[in-house]
Order: structure tokens, then sequence, then C-alpha cells
């Protein structure tokens, strides 16, 4: 691949960060967990600019180069997208469509012609004391334009295969996302591309671990609540938006019997530096995060080390909510959207996009707002 493939995709993303949808959708939340659309955009745009660091500074001698399979494979299922790269994302997006645009072009610019060795090494971040070639890293640049530019024409609910790419483009993009699935597993590889029938995305695996570890915490009489996203769409009765995870509710003192449940159903407890609050679990790459609460003498429900934060009463009752033929208590929709209208207040942190796209959300269905 030369590096014109990849100078070409850059100023193609450029001319859709400027298409009217795009502005007009800027700041809304995308498909990807955690980005606005203008978050994508700005993601791209990081990826981009650090481009000519990598081509200015070539990596140190003598450092070991490994097949670039196994480094972008473990970035490519890596689970949900790391708070830093959202939050550079979304700080590079701020000046607007026009500016990310303009330095998308620049950036391109700069670095087309200046890759003439295409052999030499680049140093990876994500993996320390080791290299790819520069070929390699530079194909799967193109791997995140393509990708990137599809959540954005999906963000704002426009046909990808609209997408202005040349075929060159598409073709390295392909290539590499086969590469890298045949080296994690070459059946699993021929089945997805041979049978795309069978493919189950997490949406699916997430609802059936939910159906699942709601049947066996019933049987063994640890009560809980459905909460986060998937709350949100049970009780508005359909699918709003992916999530990252399943949230769940349990009193911290059915903490060891939940856990006992859980590692008997094969689920391994990740680690937590707050466990009397939140523990998440893992099973075959899905997650299952589990927030604990008590009451007070005075009846107040709160989660360990936020006080300051109780759960609005009724939070936990024994109601249930039933979508897709799966019936389970769910932490009420007016406990859900003050979580959500909290999060500034209590975290000190900016809402996230997927926060902001659950509170509008609940606010239609409930009509209106609990307290602000």
């Amino acid at each position: 691949m030369d590096d014109g493939v990849l100078v070409d995709a850059v100023r193609a993303f450029a001319d859709l960060v400027e298409a009217p949808d795009v502005v007009a959708a800027w700041t809304r939340p995308s498909v990807l967990e955690g980005y606005s659309v203008g978050g994508i955009a700005g993601h791209v745009l990081s990826l981009v600019q650090r481009l000519s660091d990598v081509v200015g500074s070539p990596a140190p001698d003598g450092l070991p180069l490994i097949p670039y399979v196994e480094w972008y494979g473990s970035a490519l299922t890596g689970g949900a997208p790391v708070a830093r790269l959202i939050d550079l994302g979304e700080d590079l997006s701020r000046p607007g469509p026009t500016a990310v645009a303009a330095a998308l072009r620049a950036a391109a610019a700069t670095f087309s012609g200046s890759a003439a060795h295409m052999r030499m090494p680049v140093a990876l971040v994500s993996m320390p004391g080791r290299a790819v070639p520069l070929r390699d890293f530079l194909r799967t640049r193109v791997v995140e334009v393509v990708v990137h530019a599809d959540g954005i024409m999906t963000s704002v609910g426009r046909d990808a295969h609209e997408l202005w790419f040349d075929r060159r483009a598409w073709d390295v993009a392909l290539g590499v996302l086969v590469e890298v699935a045949a080296h994690a597993d070459p059946l699993d590889a021929v089945r997805a591309l041979a049978r795309p029938a069978r493919r189950v995305d997490q949406s699916e695996q997430q609802f059936a671990l939910l159906a699942e570890i709601s049947g066996l915490l019933e049987q063994d009489g640890v009560d809980h609540w459905l909460g986060g996203g998937w709350a949100v769409d049970f009780h508005v009765q359909r699918m709003t938006r992916s999530h990252s995870d399943v949230d769940l509710v349990v009193r911290l003192r059915e903490r060891d019997q939940l856990i006992a449940v859980l590692t008997g159903a094969r689920f391994t407890p990740m680690p937590s530096d707050t466990p009397d609050a939140v523990q998440t679990f893992d099973r075959d790459g899905v997650d299952l995060e589990v927030t604990f609460v008590v009451e007070t003498s005075d009846g107040t429900v709160i989660t360990p080390g936020f006080e300051d934060w109780p759960w609005l009463p009724g939070a936990c009752s024994a109601h249930a909510v039933e979508f897709r033929g799966l019936r389970i208590r769910a932490v009420s929709a007016e406990a859900l959207l003050d979580t959500k209208l909290g999060w500034v207040r209590h975290v000190g942190e900016d809402p996230r996009p997927h926060d902001l796209a659950d509170i509008e959300t609940l606010r239609h269905h409930l009509g209106s707002s609990p307290r602000t």
C-alpha cells in the first residue's frame, strides 16, 4: 500500500465531516459508545495528527518487530473505548466541523509523500518495547478512517453505502480485518464471512446473559434490579441504543451469595477499587456491572461511598417490567433519570453522550423530570 491511499481516505473523511447532516448532528450522541458525532471526527483527527510524529520519529534501533495482527487484533477486541481517547476526541471536536475538516486536510497534506521508507519500524504505545512496520501501521489507519466514517454515517441516519472512498481504501480495510480475524481464529473468520446469519451481536449476547442471570438469582433468592441503559430499554419497550454492559443493582448484604451464583455460572470478578460500591464481572467478553446498595436506619437507600447521592424513594421496588418476553424488576424510570441528571454534580464530569441520549429518552417517556 502506498501512502496515497490513506491521504485520499482522510480527505474524503474531511468532506464527510462538513456534510450538512453531520454538521447539524455534531454534538449529538453517536452509535459509538461514549462519543458524540463530532467526537468520532475528533478521534480520527487525533489518529491522523499522530502520523507526522510517527514518521518524523523512527523507533529506536533494535526494537523488535511483531506481526501487526497481534497488536491491532488486541486493539480491535479491547472492549469499550478507553476514556482518555474519548476525552481527546471530544476535546478536538469542540472547535466545530469546519475547523476539524481543515485540520484533517492540513495533516493529510503534511503527511503526503513523507513516508518514503515503508519498512521503517513504528514504536507501539500500547505495547512498549515492540514495533510494527510503517506500511502495516498505515494500513490500520485506513481501517480506522473507514470504520469511523461508517459510524458517523450511521449516527446521522444515512446509508453508509454512500461513502465516497475509492476502491483502494475498501480493499485495504477489508484485507486488514480479514487478516486480524484469521489470526485470532481462522474458523470463526470463515464462519463470519460465509455464514453471517450465525453471528450474534453484543446486544443479543447481553440479553441472553440477562435472562440467564436473572433466572439464577431468582432461584437463589437474591433480589436484583436491572439498571443502566438496558433498564431504559425495558421501560420504553424498545432498543434505544447499543450498550457496553449489563447493569444490575443488588443489596450489599447479598454480595457473597451473588458472587457464588455468578462464579458458578463461569463469570470472573474483575478488580475493583470500590468493591462495596461497584463490581464488574466478565464472561466471554460480555460485562456485567453490579452496583451495591444499603438501606440506612431512616430507610434511605444509598450506594456505599456515595452517601451524599441517595437513590430516589421507590427506586428499587417490587414492580417488574417486561420486554421481549423477559420480566424483571428494574430501577424506576424516575430514579434512572435522576441518576443521569446528577452525574455532573456528584461525579464532577460532563454527561457522557450515552447519558444525554438516555436523559432525552427518559424525559420523553415520563413526560416530565424529577428533581434536577
